[in-house]
């Protein structure tokens, strides 16, 4: 296997052959390769009836009120509003999900708490016991369980068109939570993460096998461009960021806004590559704009203004929304066979993905690097303001 850290796929044995090359237009030959456990990826949070979820607030946090489920890949979430109006989200973890891990992401929203207040992300909160997380027992197998604080508002469309100092803005504030974290150490930090572009599945054998059609001549076609940003990502600098900065968790006050005014779930946190950080939003935002190197150049000088990047970090950042897109179809395409909650969702938009992975790969990736390098030039020395955005 080709996994930056094997040894976080205990129990499964490494395919040593590599993809053989197709002789035949439109046909892919991949050898098979054993399938991932849904464990490792943790794709399987609990299923709890409301009447559960509300025992659990009341029992360990004094907390309840009206509930209202929310999507989750390996979280049973529930968001939850008193009668008095205060609102909090019930995080109920997959009980795959290694104790350290949550400890991990809770830790780090702490640490933000402590030594960035300004960033607007979820706090949590701490049980009666005075703990940060509650153990419960559902079917026989332990779950620990997070309630943190809601934050207001909607997220935005990826395939909206934004003002160019939104997109600039984004950056920053992710940015700001990559600058935040820059103390920030944890013994799981280097946990086996799926949503890790640089953590090797994306030239793996084991995703591949089964593939429809269409994702494998899609990534069949870009197959030395993975390999050869595997190997990039080899040589850059890391430390422990968000990793999940996409539309979804990126919150504004309401639908008719272009101002960021938050960031949501720290479940995919990592110490990676820096720069993914900038290629998840870009890989979010740009492939449906009209102008994409106009949001990776935007992203990057808004991310850069708070985390000064070095010349390889900015030149790799198209290949990784490449990669990024990439790993976005090889996990949808495992979430259909393997995560029945998150199936539906995963189908639906596969098709998209698809395609936004080939309209990338033909872009023009040298003139999007030098826009990116003409937008950090005439960006202003200090990092933008949040709160004169643009409405």
């Amino acid at each position: 296997m080709h996994v930056e850290n094997p040894e976080r796929l205990a129990g499964i044995t490494p395919q040593t052959t590599r993809r053989r090359t197709s002789l035949h237009p439109g046909r892919t030959c991949y050898n098979r390769a054993m399938t991932l456990p849904a464990a490792l990826f943790g794709f399987d949070p609990p299923d709890l009836a409301v009447d559960h979820v509300l025992a659990i607030t009341a029992q360990h946090w004094a907390f309840t009120g009206r509930p209202q489920r929310l999507r989750g890949e390996r979280s049973h979430n529930t968001l939850i509003t008193s009668a008095d109006g205060v609102a909090r989200i019930l995080q109920v973890q997959s009980a795959s999900e290694d104790a350290t891990v949550i400890d991990l992401q809770t830790r780090a929203m702490r640490h933000l708490e402590r030594h960035a207040p300004d960033v607007p992300v979820s706090r949590v909160i701490p049980t009666l016991a005075g703990e940060l997380h509650a153990e419960v027992e559902i079917d026989g197998r332990a779950h620990l369980a997070r309630l943190v604080s809601f934050l207001p508002g909607t997220t935005f469309d990826p395939t909206a068109t934004l003002p160019v100092i939104a997109y600039l803005r984004i950056g920053a504030l992710i940015g700001r939570i990559a600058r935040g974290l820059a103390t920030f150490d944890h013994p799981a930090a280097t946990h086996f993460m799926p949503w890790d572009v640089a953590n090797g599945l994306i030239v793996d054998d084991t995703l591949r096998t089964d593939l429809t059609d269409s994702s494998a001549c899609a990534l069949d076609s870009v197959d030395e461009r993975l390999h050869a940003a595997v190997e990039t990502m080899r040589s850059l600098r890391r430390r422990t960021i968000h990793n999940d900065g996409h539309a979804g968790n990126l919150v504004r006050p309401d639908r008719t806004s272009h101002q960021v005014s938050g960031v949501i779930d720290f479940g995919d946190l990592v110490r990676t590559v820096i720069s993914a950080d900038v290629a998840i939003i870009a890989e979010s935002f740009a492939p449906d704009h009209p102008d994409p190197a106009a949001v990776v150049a935007a992203v990057t000088a808004g991310y850069h203004a708070e985390v000064p990047l070095d010349e390889d970090e900015i030149g790799s950042i198209p290949e990784l929304v490449l990669a990024r897109t990439a790993l976005n179809v090889l996990l949808a395409e495992y979430q259909i066979h393997h995560a029945p909650h998150l199936a539906p969702h995963a189908a639906a938009n596969l098709p998209d993905v698809i395609e936004r992975l080939m309209r990338w790969s033909r872009l023009d990736t040298g003139a999007m690097i030098a826009r990116v390098h003409e937008a950090i030039a005439s960006s202003p020395d200090t990092p933008p303001d949040e709160q004169d955005a643009a409405p």
